[in-house]
């Protein structure tokens, strides 16, 4: 019986310890646009956030960007940084960024190239 009570003792001592509360912020809307509250009750300004696995990016009044370049990285519809996708033509690799070497409209221009240096 003492077994068994120390057993059980044991067992809620550890599920207790690895127990991690996850705290997660809110997002609100106004007439402006989107922003980010935390558990504290500040939000992120001028700098990148990353919240359920994705990334965003909120300006200096801390609103969200999105549907637009912020400098080499696209933020979609939702404003999260996009990734592996073609954005106006260009090559948007797994970290987010540009790879213009690697556009579409690059590739295209260079197949042409070729076409026009063969006789084609």
């Amino acid at each position: 019986m003492k077994k068994r009570f120390y057993l059980a003792l044991s067992a809620l001592a550890i599920s207790t310890a690895l127990t991690i509360l996850v705290f997660a912020g809110t997002w609100k809307q106004d007439n402006t646009g989107w922003w980010y509250e935390r558990d504290d009750k500040s939000f992120p300004v001028s700098v990148w956030e990353q919240i359920d696995g994705s990334w965003y990016y909120f300006n200096e009044n801390g609103y969200m960007l999105s549907n637009q370049w912020f400098g080499n990285y696209y933020l979609g519809s939702t404003g999260a940084m996009l990734t592996n996708t073609v954005v106006d033509g260009y090559q948007v690799g797994a970290d987010g960024r540009v790879h213009p070497r690697f556009s579409v409209y690059r590739q295209l221009k260079i197949k042409y190239s070729e076409c026009v240096n063969i006789g084609i």
